[in-house]
């Protein structure tokens, strides 16, 4: 995903952006999910608890990621905006 972001500051490598944007999130979903499962057992009341916090931290930076970049990309310009998450990486 920091790849695609990266690529993303670049007007040439739109479409390869989005490809490592698409296969980072299809990779990053299902092995957070299934870590979260391997930490408890499957009656443990715990691991309900876990994936309402995972879900919850991904809701919550839903609503802060578009708010950075944009004000990132207004202020400083589009590049910048989309660079940004690469470089929290």
């Amino acid at each position: 995903m920091a790849t695609g972001h990266f690529f993303m500051a670049f007007d040439v490598s739109f479409l390869l952006a989005l490809l490592c944007l698409l296969i980072g999130v299809g990779c990053f979903k299902g092995n957070l999910r299934s870590q979260i499962g391997a930490l408890y057992a499957p009656g443990d009341l715990r691991r309900a608890d876990a994936y309402q916090i995972y879900y919850l931290f991904i809701s919550g930076s839903v609503i802060v990621a578009p708010l950075v970049t944009g004000t990132l990309g207004e202020l400083y310009g589009w590049h910048y905006g989309f660079a940004r998450p690469a470089s929290a990486c």
